[in-house]
């Protein structure tokens, strides 16, 4: 029966030559000593496809090694500690948040707490956010710097609502085509 080994290694390259994805760690307990080319444990892997997060130049990762072979590494995912502890969970006792942030803030946050149900992807800098959510029947687009675009450069652009539907502006608003423009309704009132 074979014996497996986990042990803590520092990720140390991220270059991989051959385009793999791999990185190098060392390890902390055998004098800083260098691994070969690791492979990473992702979910989905495989043929162009799949998560794909390598952790960062610095940090602690777990390593397995196949058939214990220490020429042969595996790196199993990152873990946090007192100096690199994990993304802000303002409610980590109800466990409602699962998020990835990036290095730069980018973050992708599902909420699961009850009646607060919902999806948000925020830019870095939090200017830039898309809230899906899914309590309140309603998705949210919001840019408190730039602009947001629409487009279909093929296509046709529809919006629909059974309700109301309003635009407003604090400024001037246009209105332009190039074929026919056409207004209908039950009346039409331009002030």
């Amino acid at each position: 029966m074979q014996r497996s080994t986990l042990v803590t290694a520092i990720v140390d390259d991220l270059d991989d030559p051959l385009g793999l994805g791999r990185i190098r760690v060392r390890f902390p307990l055998l004098d800083d000593q260098v691994s070969n080319w690791a492979r990473l444990v992702s979910a989905g892997a495989g043929n162009e496809r799949g998560a794909f997060f390598r952790p960062e130049f610095g940090d602690e990762v777990i390593v397995g090694f196949e058939h214990d072979d220490p020429r042969r590494p595996y790196v199993l995912g990152g873990v946090w500690s007192v100096p690199a502890p994990p993304p802000p969970d303002q409610k980590a006792t109800d466990n409602n948040l699962r998020q990835i942030v990036t290095r730069s803030g980018h973050v992708l946050c599902f909420d699961d707490g009850k009646g607060a149900e919902r999806i948000r992807l925020v830019a870095a800098g939090g200017d830039q956010e898309i809230v899906l959510e899914t309590a309140k029947g309603r998705i949210e687009v919001t840019a408190k710097k730039g602009d947001i675009v629409v487009k279909a450069s093929a296509g046709t652009v529809e919006v629909t609502s059974s309700g109301n539907l309003t635009v407003s502006a604090g400024g001037d608003l246009s209105i332009k085509a190039t074929g026919a423009l056409k207004l209908s309704g039950s009346t039409v009132d331009i002030n």
